[in-house]
């Protein structure tokens, strides 16, 4: 079958969440994302040729999910990408290096600003070395760790309402203006601490769930929502 029409479905199982997206080569024909991968739509993933995954520490997907085909883990069945600078390479995720192994190929020396659960910032140079420099929290669990703490205000929050552009003018606004430029802040801290330790010349790339969220903190970056999957079919065409 060509490459072109052999469909192929990358998976990527998160913290909270397994994200999948379904390739005809390199196009796009759907993608889902569930918080249980017992909803996985199996039956619409009959014709799949290839599965090919990448979990994070601590997760595994065991040989199979949900009757899909077997599929071809990170770790396993595909190769482990770039040379990580740790006293214990082991302890950087596999969802790291994949997504700076895609970086690298499409931009070169990179930046990678993974914002899902967790937000990973990682360098990459142009002989694959790979540099963790922070790990930080996800919008999404900014969220749920001010509720859990002050759990009155989640009843006054609403997502729908935009930051203010003057004095806000109830709880709703104050906590509109505060968690979203609360993280964009922490977002471009991150990155400035990062240029300062290893220069500037490597592009930004933000890729994961809240990739939209972030561009919009960060516009000159480089918006790559797909990066990680894009890895995971690199690596499956392989050297």
């Amino acid at each position: 079958m060509d490459r072109q029409s052999q469909q192929t479905l990358t998976l990527d199982l998160g913290n909270t969440s397994l994200k999948g997206i379904v390739w005809a080569g390199e196009r796009v024909l759907s993608q889902f994302r569930v918080t249980d991968i017992q909803q996985v739509p199996g039956p619409e993933l009959e014709s799949i040729a290839r599965v090919l995954c990448v979990a994070v520490p601590g997760r595994s997907g065991g040989h199979g999910i949900c009757g899909l085909p077997p599929g071809e883990w990170v770790g396993r069945e595909l190769s482990v990408p770039g040379h990580v600078s740790y006293d214990k390479p082991c302890e950087m995720g596999l969802d790291r290096r994949v997504a700076c192994h895609a970086a690298l190929a499409l931009f070169g020396e990179a930046l990678v600003l993974d914002c899902g659960t967790a937000v990973t910032l990682t360098h990459v140079d142009e002989q694959e070395r790979i540099s963790g420099i922070a790990i930080s929290t996800g919008f999404a669990c900014l969220q749920e760790g001010l509720f859990a703490r002050a759990p009155a205000l989640r009843a006054l929050y609403d997502p729908g309402v935009r930051v203010p552009e003057s004095c806000p003018d109830g709880t709703a606004e104050n906590l509109s203006l505060g968690l979203h430029l609360g993280w964009e802040g922490l977002l471009r801290a991150l990155v400035g601490e990062a240029r300062v330790r290893i220069g500037e010349t490597a592009n930004l790339v933000i890729c994961g769930t809240d990739a939209q969220r972030a561009h919009a903190a960060l516009p000159s970056a480089l918006l790559e929502p797909f990066l990680l999957h894009k890895g995971l079919l690199l690596l499956a065409d392989g050297p």
